[in-house]
């Protein structure tokens, strides 16, 4: 057994034990998409410091990532888990070893059409949405109260609204799972880290850097891929911005919180496909049609393990075949993006709707 498969399957029985057992009533939402009713705490929102992560990435300096492991775990198409207790009126708080209680009802009233329970240290909820049933576990085990509370439930919304997009057009073909666990603990990574299906939220995170919710978006992404192995990419760093890639076209709420701490770098700093976070960006936005996904077949290559990564300028042909890009070079395409305004437009939406927004209406071509 890989030591990847050996240290998910550990952490998979660690998380069964300190959720228990779980029943959820599975009752759907026509929508499955929130609306927007929380908002993040009023703390401190400047610009974190350079972070190092200990398996994913998603800090604001993706640069700083050191080790990538990619998950090793099956989809669940099973259904929702089963929770010991249903949500009631007699019943309303969450119990957990952190320094406080959690009013259930911030969860139910936060989440329509989400069903919601909970044991001792998780809170389940299950819905529908793009025709598929999701379940999001939000294990509170190690959480000690940093996170708030009403920050949970907006972490929770970002999941109903964001990964079910991303599951529609990117997991189905890498059968992600459907059922997603978010420990928010206060370990010493940070700020988070993803295996498997278990996104890991470091609970002082949020309370340091309370826009930063996107952060989440990226590891939610991690989650999509299952299993990427950098050796089949003709970088490994794709791994990471292909992450960046979700966290930008995917942001919570339309970038309310994403673009005005998180930006899209250039190619004066990017300087290679290694780096950049915004050329794939670009590349949807260009050349991408309803007939014909550019970026999917490129997640495709990707997950399916076509390619070694020294026979990518053959994946890069596959990729590009049936779209404007057909015969031609990876770094003539490089040339072409870096030549473009898209390629320096600043991204920064801290005072409204960035330069590159204003030009480009880039999210709203997705689905």
């Amino acid at each position: 057994m890989k030591k990847e498969h050996l240290l998910a399957a550990l952490l998979t029985a660690a998380m069964l034990t300190s959720c228990g057992s779980r029943t959820v009533s599975q009752t759907s939402s026509e929508s499955g998409v929130p609306p927007t009713v929380v908002t993040a705490s009023s703390a401190d929102s400047s610009e974190p410091a350079s972070a190092e992560t200990t398996v994913t990435d998603s800090a604001k300096n993706p640069e700083n990532s050191t080790v990538t492991t990619e998950s090793n775990t099956s989809a669940d198409s099973s259904g929702a888990p089963s929770a010991q207790n249903d949500y009631s009126e007699e019943n309303s708080e969450l119990s957990s070893d952190g320094p406080s209680l959690i009013d259930i009802s911030i969860f139910s009233e936060g989440l329509p059409g989400i069903s919601v329970s909970y044991d001792n240290s998780c809170v389940y909820e299950y819905g529908s949405a793009k025709g598929f049933d999701f379940t999001l576990v939000l294990d509170l085990d190690k959480w000690e109260g940093n996170t708030s509370p009403e920050q949970l439930v907006t972490a929770s919304q970002l999941f109903w609204e964001c990964y079910p997009r991303m599951y529609t057009r990117f997991g189905t073909t890498s059968g992600a799972p459907k059922d997603v666990t978010l420990a928010v603990e206060n370990e010493g990574y940070s700020p988070a880290y993803t295996m498997g299906d278990f996104v890991h939220l470091h609970d002082e995170w949020l309370r340091d850097y309370p826009e930063d919710f996107d952060c989440l978006t990226h590891e939610f992404a991690h989650v999509i891929q299952n299993g990427w192995d950098g050796e089949f990419c003709e970088y490994s760093d794709y791994i990471e911005r292909f992450a960046d890639f979700c966290r930008y076209e995917y942001a919570f709420r339309s970038g309310a919180f994403n673009d005005s701490n998180w930006t899209l770098w250039t190619p004066d700093y990017e300087g290679d496909l290694a780096s950049s976070n915004r050329f794939f960006v670009w590349l949807d936005y260009t050349y991408s049609t309803p007939s014909k996904d550019i970026m999917l077949d490129f997640f495709r290559v990707c997950y399916e393990q076509s390619y070694p990564s020294g026979q990518w300028n053959s994946a890069w042909q596959e990729i590009f075949s049936g779209t404007a890009l057909e015969g031609r070079s990876i770094s003539d395409v490089w040339d072409e993006f870096a030549s473009s305004d898209f390629a320096y437009l600043s991204s920064d939406g801290t005072y409204g709707t960035s330069e590159l927004l204003s030009t480009y209406d880039i999210r709203s071509k997705i689905a």
